[in-house]
């Protein structure tokens, strides 16, 4: 019973992204390009983060989108502006806090 309920706590937390970012990105424009850019900062998220960003994000790109000029931009800017903020949050700087991803 225990491993039961152990499994679908994994397949749970494997499912969703516990840990929200909180940056400014695009709310608005084309579909393809903020796809990109969400696509692009979760693989910089994955690349950038600590332990537990890794757990829960990897590298995203669509590879049906993959000759999308629109879907290109996004995630390259995407991923250029989430790879800048992570390492702004490594430094001890960023927009939440001193020396926590979470502010505290």
């Amino acid at each position: 019973m225990r491993t039961i309920v152990a499994m679908i706590l994994v397949l749970g937390l494997a499912a969703c992204k516990p840990i929200q970012l909180n940056y400014v990105g695009p709310r608005e424009g084309p579909e393809e390009y903020l796809e990109g850019y969400d696509d692009g900062c979760d693989s910089a998220v994955a690349v950038e983060g600590d332990f537990w960003q890794k757990m829960f994000y990897g590298h995203v790109k669509d590879p049906d989108m993959a000759e999308d000029k629109l879907y290109k931009n996004g995630w390259n800017e995407g991923y250029s502006y989430c790879r800048s903020y992570m390492g702004s949050l490594k430094s001890g700087g960023g927009p939440i806090g001193e020396d926590s991803w979470f502010g505290y």
